[in-house]
Order: structure tokens, then sequence, then C-alpha cells
């Protein structure tokens, strides 16, 4: 199964006004710090992005991915290869698409 994003950018906000998030965990993998997404809307996170979701569910490597609040640039097609028991985790996702998505 495989499952694509392509030319839009996540826009993730803070978690400060839900009561349910428990998390984030340390058996999380968090973009940012162990992938170097930026998450500012400028830079180019799509490298990074894919690095995590080719990780994601591996032998060794976290099965939840969790992407801190940020706006998330994405330029290419991202594809997630194992796509089963694995989660990915933000903040109240809200998708900007440039219009070509």
């Amino acid at each position: 199964m495989q499952n694509s994003l392509s030319n839009l950018a996540v826009n993730l906000t803070s978690f400060s006004n839900i009561d349910e998030f428990m998390g984030p965990f340390s058996s999380w993998a968090n973009l940012k710090t162990l992938y170097g997404a930026k998450g500012d809307g400028i830079n180019d996170d799509t490298q990074a992005i894919q690095n995590a979701l080719n990780d994601l569910g591996k032998t060794g490597k976290a099965s939840v991915l969790y992407l801190p609040a940020g706006t998330y640039k994405i330029t290419q097609t991202l594809n997630l290869t194992q796509a089963r028991n694995v989660s990915i985790v933000g903040a109240s996702p809200d998708l900007v698409s440039n219009g070509t998505a």
C-alpha cells in the first residue's frame, strides 16, 4: 500500500487547547529533532518528511511520527510504503495547498 501527498504545506497549530493530548512520548519519532524539519513554511521540509516516512515502522525505529506545531513545506510527492501499524500525529492539521494538489 502506498499513499502520496504532493505540493502542499501542512500547518500544525499548538495542542495547548486540547485537554486529551498526552504526548509526545519519548518512543515517538519527532520530525524536527530527529529528521531536521524546520516547519517554518519557508524551508523545504520534503526530504526530512520522506526520510521519517521511510523509517516509520521499521525494526528498531518508531511506529509513531510526531509533527510538532509548524507549517511544513512539501514540494514533491511523499510516499508511505509501511502503512500498517504506524501513526502520524500532529497538532490540529490544516492542509494549505498551493493550488496544484
